[in-house]
């Protein structure tokens, strides 16, 4: 090693020394000797800064790892916070969201309430106005659904029952009444032809329309008269 070398040059150069007290001239062996000495001194004095040096990079290196990985982990920190600041302006723009959605339900509900309040009482009155126009029959013009909300019908009654459950007569009578009614409203007052009246003793009278029929009667002959 450097020194190694430089002690083997030191005692080299005491075998060559003499003493001073015979005076004699330093040759230029010892002249190299030293020379060489001087060279080793200096290398080891640069090896050893060099040395310092190795190790304080390394020991800067070390810190500097040190350093980067704390950097790291306060990036991700910070990076985490960020997330979790945006993550809570959001929750917050949705609870707010959810509020006003929760109002904007409510309004909406209580204008279904009043649309079905109008809806039952615009369905009320119809049916009140239409049946007024009859004797002897009805119209149910709405169903009532299981959400609670009008379905438009259009079912007529007699006597509160079904036209087609009804039987034959009151069937009869029903028709008689909406054609009379019809000829009313129109302002015409034709014949009507009623079929199976030998069956209804009680047949409606339809206005001014005249009414065609057959009866069963008694006499021998077939007759033609007006009706009572």
């Amino acid at each position: 090693t450097l020194k190694a070398r430089l002690d083997e040059a030191r005692r080299e150069y005491a075998r060559h020394m003499v003493p001073q007290a015979k005076a004699v001239t330093q040759t230029e062996e010892m002249r190299a000797l030293a020379m060489r000495i001087m060279e080793a001194e200096r290398e080891l004095d640069t090896e050893g800064k060099s040395r310092t040096a190795d190790s304080r990079t390394a020991a800067l290196r070390e810190e500097r790892k040190i350093l980067d990985k704390a950097a790291e982990e306060l990036s991700g920190a910070l990076a985490m916070r960020k997330v979790r600041e945006r993550h809570q302006a959001e929750a917050v723009r949705l609870e707010k969201r959810l509020r006003d959605l929760g109002a904007e339900r409510a309004r909406c509900m209580r204008m279904l309430d009043t649309l079905a309040d109008f809806q039952r009482e615009k369905v009320r009155q119809v049916e009140e106005r239409v049946n007024s126009m009859f004797a002897g029959m009805t119209f149910r013009l709405y169903d009532t659904t299981l959400e609670g909300t009008a379905s438009p019908v259009c079912v007529p009654l007699v006597g509160g029952v079904p036209f087609e459950a009804a039987n034959s007569a009151a069937r009869m009578n029903a028709g008689l009444e909406a054609a009379a009614l019809i000829g009313r409203r129109l302002g015409i007052a034709a014949p009507v032809w009623v079929d199976n009246a030998e069956g209804n003793r009680h047949i409606r009278h339809t206005g001014e329309a005249q009414r065609i029929l057959l009866r069963v009667t008694d006499e021998s002959a077939l007759t033609e008269r007006p009706l009572d």
